[in-house]
C-alpha cells in the first residue's frame, strides 16, 4: 500500500489543498489549553499541518509516502513555517517517540487504512503513549455512510459502537459527530497512558 500512495502523490502533487472542514474549531479548543506541540498523524501533503503552524503550534507531521511528506516540508517552507516532517508508518513506527511527547494529535483520515478494525486499537495505544496524559485529539473516520472514495485501497468504515468502545479504552470522547461527508469526528482528551 506505500507504494500506491507514493505513486498517487507523486502524480497528483497537492491533491488536497484545503484543512477538514472542522480544524478550525479544534484549534479554537486547543487555544484554550496549554498547548504548544502537535503532531499530524498521516499528514500527506500537510493540508492540515499548516493551518496549525499558522496558529503559532510547533507541528510535527508523519505520513508513509515520502513524495507526500516531500510535499508537505516544501509547503511549510514555502509558507514561511516551521515544522518536521517525518517519513514513517504510524502502525509501526510511533515508537520513534518520546512517551508524551506531543500536547495534542490530529490524525484526519488517515487510521482507517486498516486490514482489521481491531487494529485500531493499537494505534491507540501507540497515541496514548506518546501524547501527554489530558492531551487533545481530533480524529476523523469513515463512517458507515460515508461515499467509498477508492474504492480499490483496503479501508475500513466504522460503526459508532465500535468506535466510542474503543477510543474510550484511551481517551475521554469530548465529542463525537458527523462531518458534512458523514465521516466521524472524534475530539477527545487523552487518559493516563495505559500500560
Amino acid at each position: 500500500m506505500h507504494k500506491k500512495w507514493n505513486e498517487f502523490y507523486k502524480n497528483n502533487d497537492r491533491f488536497y489543498l484545503l484543512p477538514h472542514e472542522d480544524l478550525s474549531k479544534f484549534i479554537d479548543l486547543l487555544g484554550e489549553h496549554d498547548v504548544l506541540n502537535i503532531l499530524d498523524l498521516g499528514c500527506g501533503t500537510g493540508c492540515n499541518l499548516l493551518p496549525l503552524a499558522e496558529a503559532g503550534f510547533m507541528v510535527t507531521g508523519i505520513d508513509y509516502a515520502p513524495s507526500a511528506a516531500h510535499l508537505a516540508e516544501d509547503w511549510l517552507r514555502e509558507k514561511g513555517l516551521e515544522g518536521k516532517v517525518y517519513i514513517a508508518d504510524f502502525k509501526e513506527d510511533l515508537i520513534q517517540f518520546s512517551k508524551d511527547e506531543f500536547d495534542a494529535l490530529v490524525s484526519i483520515n488517515s487510521i482507517h487504512y486498516l486490514e482489521d478494525p481491531k487494529e485500531l486499537e493499537d494505534i491507540l495505544g501507540g497515541i496514548n503513549r506518546v501524547v501527554k496524559e489530558g492531551g487533545l485529539a481530533m480524529f476523523v473516520v469513515p463512517s458507515n455512510q460515508t461515499a467509498i472514495i477508492q474504492p480499490s485501497v483496503t479501508q475500513v468504515y466504522f460503526e459508532k459502537e465500535f468506535l466510542e468502545s474503543v477510543v474510550s479504552a484511551y481517551f475521554d470522547i469530548l465529542e463525537l459527530y458527523q462531518d458534512s461527508h458523514n465521516s466521524w469526528v472524534i475530539l477527545a482528551r487523552n487518559k493516563q497512558a495505559v500500560s
